[in-house]
């Protein structure tokens, strides 16, 4: 099943998120708050997507990393 990445500090939207992309779209959901959770990834997970909020904090420059980092995964 793939991999999808959302940050997301809208902890109310989560639930639906989370059925739509497990349901919907087929695919297992790593969640965090902000990006300060997840800034030390390790190549570890991979996803084939990330789903970030614009109003997270510092969201899109986690966004510029992580795409350093997996040339692959979709924004």
């Amino acid at each position: 099943m793939p991999n999808i990445l959302l940050v997301d500090s809208n902890w109310p939207t989560l639930p639906k998120m989370r059925q739509w992309l497990e349901k919907g779209a087929q695919a297992s959901l790593d969640h965090a708050a902000d990006t300060a959770g997840r800034d030390g990834h390790d190549g570890r997970t991979e996803w084939i997507s990330s789903v970030i909020d614009p109003t997270v904090p510092e969201g899109f420059d986690f966004l510029k990393r992580a795409k350093s980092l997996d040339r692959w995964l979709l924004p």
